[in-house]
């Protein structure tokens, strides 16, 4: 089978569609939901979509620049008595809290047409739009993102990742496969299955809105 990232990107040049714009998202989404939505890929399908690919024991947090989307397989700390959790996260990260951990959102914990809209809402953000620059990215900053109302679907999304507990090579995703990397179907969640991590993500949010209507 096709890998889905290689798949949407025949699709958006067949419809001649702008690499990141609302069509081109809208179109993957309904594409996923209908021919990918139960399947499972590993995360080395983000190794031909990425601008750099570096090997778990040698990455360091500090080299895991702001705004930039990350692929990786993950084993949290205490996992034996987490809930749930996601083994193969794609992240965009927001800051380094020390030299053995950084802040990510996980976008795979989001619905994909919530996930769409919580990602266009960051687009004043980037630095730039030419998706074809690796040096593009969004300029995220977690106070920012607390502050401001529009982010709140992020924020249920946002969690600590330790260096030490990668489990895999680690994929800096190109800006201009961004779009398709939002449904590349990764997510791994362990004790739960994603219908479940959508709906807890989705009455998160409507609590955080709840709680600032009342403020």
């Amino acid at each position: 089978m096709t890998d889905p990232i290689g798949h949407y990107e025949k699709l958006k040049k067949n419809s001649s569609l702008k690499t990141n714009s609302f069509n081109s998202l809208m179109m993957i989404k309904n594409e996923y939901l209908q021919k990918y939505r139960t399947k499972k890929f590993p995360v080395d399908t983000y190794k031909d979509y990425s601008m750099k690919v570096f090997k778990r024991n040698a990455i360091q947090p500090t080299l895991l620049s702001h705004g930039r989307m990350w692929a990786f397989n993950y084993y949290p700390m205490g996992l034996a008595t987490l809930p749930n959790y996601d083994a193969s996260p794609l992240i965009l990260t927001l800051s380094i809290p020390n030299k053995e951990s950084f802040l990510g959102i996980n976008l795979h914990l989001l619905p994909p047409v919530m996930r769409i809209y919580a990602y266009y809402s960051l687009f004043p953000l980037l630095n730039n739009r030419n998706f074809d620059q690796e040096n593009t990215r969004f300029r995220l900053i977690y106070e920012q993102l607390q502050k401001q109302e529009r982010y709140v679907r992020l924020l249920p999304c946002i969690r600590e990742y330790k260096s030490i507990r990668i489990r895999s090579d680690i994929h800096q995703i190109h800006p201009k496969y961004w779009d398709s990397a939002l449904f590349n179907p990764t997510a791994r969640f362990i004790k739960t299955n994603i219908v479940n991590v959508w709906a807890n993500t989705t009455n998160q949010i409507r609590k955080r809105i709840s709680e600032r209507e009342t403020l």
